[in-house]
């Protein structure tokens, strides 16, 4: 039987995060919250340098090519993921608010041809839009709020895709949880107030999270209580998630959970809720069985 470990930490944001949107170029948007990729990634940087992993180390990898990503051993996490999730502290003052900033940005490096002369040559007020042009710079701000972030993996198909042994991943993985420094982007800078390495609780039937959670593998049984949002899923395609909230506002400014004893979802086939137990009430909904 495969070993499933649940990687959790509670994070203090110091000013917010930032996940740009794949893709953008003249405008660099960023998603409202961190998807399962962003999460998974939190968690292996970590751990990777605990193992003394480094970017040139050979992995045994097999099943899906998951594409192009910063590293290699990082296809080991997505192979060995069932899910991951975060989720808003209910006692939070404030939510998360997603917009782009106006700013500039130093171009003319990266310019070519004739009119670099002429931008040179002539009068600032007249140059600056090609020298320094304007950017739509998006970024999630919650200043002060705690976040919390967890991960299910099978640390059996893990190990074997890193060439490591189990028992060097079960010795730091703790370490690894309380290692979590960013959240996205490397200025979204965190810190961890506290952390949990070890075997999930596990719930199949209904269940109430303040996590998001795929719409694919719940029914909302109190529908008025989420909002959707599009995020990229752990096979980096774009997916519907159901956000718990005290109040819908908009899809840029996210209000926190609303706590209590209702059950508000229904776990369907194939997918499992799993929770760290020294919080139950951030379940993540991932896969019962990795494929």
């Amino acid at each position: 039987m495969s070993k499933i470990r649940f990687f959790y930490s509670l994070l203090r944001v110091h000013w917010g995060f930032s996940v740009r949107l794949k893709g953008a170029t003249a405008s660099q948007p960023s998603l409202p919250l961190p998807p399962p990729t962003t999460i998974l990634g939190a968690f292996a940087q970590p751990l990777l340098k605990l193992l003394d992993i480094r970017f040139d180390h050979p992995i045994k990898y097999d099943k899906k090519d998951w594409g192009s990503v910063v590293t290699s051993s990082f296809k080991c996490f997505l192979y060995s993921a069932l899910g991951a999730a975060m989720a808003l502290d209910p006692e939070n003052i404030v939510g998360v608010s997603n917009y782009a900033e106006i700013t500039r940005i130093m171009s003319l490096p990266y310019r070519t041809g004739g009119k670099v002369k002429d931008a040179i040559k002539s009068p600032i007020h007249e140059s600056i839009s090609f020298i320094m042009p304007v950017q739509a710079m998006g970024s999630s701000y919650s200043p002060g709020a705690l976040i919390h972030i967890g991960a299910v993996l099978d640390i059996d198909r893990l190990s074997e895709c890193l060439n490591v042994a189990v028992k060097d991943i079960e010795d730091v993985g703790l370490q690894s949880c309380y290692g979590v420094s960013t959240l996205g982007s490397k200025e979204g800078l965190v810190s961890v107030v506290k952390a949990y390495y070890g075997e999930p609780m596990t719930y199949n039937d209904e269940i109430n999270t303040i996590a998001y959670v795929p719409e694919g593998g719940v029914i909302a049984l109190f529908p008025e209580r989420f909002m959707k949002i599009s995020l990229w899923d752990l096979d980096y395609k774009t997916k519907s998630f159901l956000i718990p909230v005290k109040l819908y506002i908009s899809a840029n400014l996210i209000a926190p959970p609303l706590h209590d004893d209702v059950k508000t979802l229904k776990i369907l086939p194939g997918f499992k809720a799993y929770a760290a137990p020294i919080n139950e009430y951030f379940k993540v909904v991932g896969f019962e069985h990795k494929i």
